[in-house]
Formats: C-alpha cells, sequence, structure tokens
C-alpha cells in the first residue's frame, strides 16, 4: 500500500530544491549587477578594459576616446554611439548592432565582428588589422583610409561600401558581396577574392598585385587603371605574369 511521506520528508525535498535553484539565481542576479556597473563604470570614467559588457544597451553613447580593450561586447546595442579615436583592440564585438556608429580614427587592431551589423558605421582612418568581419554587414558603411591589412571578410555583405584609399592587403574576401563598393585607389595585394561578387564596383587605380580574382563576378566593374602583377582573374588565367611586386 502507498504511504504518503513524513511531512519532515516533504519540507527537507522543499529546501533542497530551494537551495539548488538559488545559485542559479543568484548567478544571473550577479551577471546583470556586473553589466550594470560595468556600464556605469564606462561612462563615468570612459575606461573599462577586460570588461564583460555582453549586451550592453549603449545607444547614443558619447565615448569619444574611451579605452575598452580586450572587452567583451557580444550582440550589444551600439547604435548611433561615438567611439571615435577609441581604442577597442582585441575586443569581441560579434552579432553586435553599431548601424550609424562612428569609429572614425578608432584603434581596433585584432577585434572580431562576426555576423555584427555595420550599416553606415564610419570608421574612417580606423585601424582594424587582423580583424574579423566574417559574416558581418556593412552596408554603405565609410572606411575610407582605413587600414584592414590581414582582415577576414569572407561571407561578409559589403554593399555600396566606401573604402577609398583603405588598405586591403593579404585581406580574405572569399565569397563577399562588394556591389557598388567604391575601392578607387584601395590597396588590395595579396587579396583572396574567391567567388567575391563586384559586379560594378569602382576598383579604379586599385592595386591587385598578386590578388586572386578566381571565379569572382566583375560585370560592370570600373577597372581603369588597376595595378595588376601576377593577378589571377575570374577565368584562372594570370595578368601580367611577369611583373616585378613592390612588397607594402
Amino acid at each position: 500500500m502507498f504511504q504518503r511521506p513524513p511531512a519532515i520528508a516533504l519540507a527537507l525535498s522543499g529546501l533542497l530544491f530551494t537551495l539548488l535553484a538559488h545559485p542559479v539565481a543568484s548567478a544571473t542576479q550577479a551577471e546583470l549587477r556586473e553589466l550594470d556597473e560595468n556600464i556605469q563604470t564606462l561612462l563615468a570614467t570612459r575606461r573599462c578594459d577586460r570588461c564583460n559588457l555582453e549586451t550592453a544597451d549603449l545607444r547614443g553613447a558619447h565615448l569619444e576616446r574611451a579605452i575598452i580593450r580586450s572587452s567583451i561586447l557580444r550582440q550589444a546595442d551600439l547604435r548611433f554611439i561615438d567611439l571615435s579615436f577609441a581604442n577597442l583592440r582585441g575586443t569581441t564585438l560579434s552579432q553586435a548592432d553599431l548601424s550609424l556608429a562612428n569609429l572614425r580614427g578608432a584603434e581596433l587592431v585584432g577585434t572580431s565582428w562576426q555576423k555584427a551589423t555595420l550599416d553606415q558605421a564610419v570608421l574612417v582612418n580606423a585601424q582594424l588589422q587582423g580583424s574579423d568581419f566574417q559574416e558581418s554587414q556593412m552596408v554603405r558603411t565609410d572606411l575610407m583610409g582605413a587600414n584592414l591589412q590581414e582582415a577576414n571578410l569572407s561571407r561578409a555583405k559589403l554593399e555600396d561600401l566606401q573604402a577609398q584609399q583603405a588598405n586591403f592587403n593579404d585581406a580574405n574576401f572569399t565569397w563577399a558581396n562588394l556591389q557598388r563598393a567604391n575601392l578607387n585607389a584601395a590597396q588590395l595585394q595579396r587579396a583572396q577574392l574567391h567567388k567575391a561578387d563586384l559586379r560594378n564596383a569602382d576598383l579604379s587605380g586599385a592595386d591587385l598585385s598578386f590578388a586572386q580574382l578566381n571565379g569572382a563576378l566583375i560585370q560592370g566593374a570600373d577597372l581603369s587603371n588597376v595595378k595588376f602583377c601576377r593577378t589571377t582573374m575570374p577565368d584562372g588565367t594570370v595578368s601580367a605574369p611577369d611583373c616585378e611586386l613592390v612588397i607594402e
């Protein structure tokens, strides 16, 4: 015959459940408190190195020349933020929204931007060497004069990108969408442009020495005054195979 558990057993069982559940709730509350404290510290001092700012709402914040190195800003809302001349070296911004953000002249070497949104953001003269923009969205983004040497822009959406005189030497644009991008006088030495969509892009005056354009779409692209030096063209042929490359 079924016997009802003693009342004390039920009480102990309930207490055990509460004790087991409590640490999870406390951890969540602690994380929220930490996030809020980090946001307040950043806004008050413009400095927060190695900070956890994941999912932070910093829309429209004025953080010019802020120092936020090696921090986590994953999935943060950074729309309209002013981070001009800020230092975010080594920071993670994957899946963050930086639409219309101002990052002019910012120090962004080694940053991670996978699947981030930077539509119409301004990164003029920003330092972005070795940064990872894989699958990011940068429609009408201004990268004029920026340094993206060895950056990963594979599968990125870069339509109507403004990148005149930008440095993309050794960058990876595999499967990237660069339709109508302005790459006038850009440095693209040794760039990987396999299967990239460059239709109607402005490549006039660009340096494509040793670049790989296997399978790239270049219909309607402006190729006037482009420097070809041992460049692999979309059809697999090599342009100017006997030239000598000046290493930069």
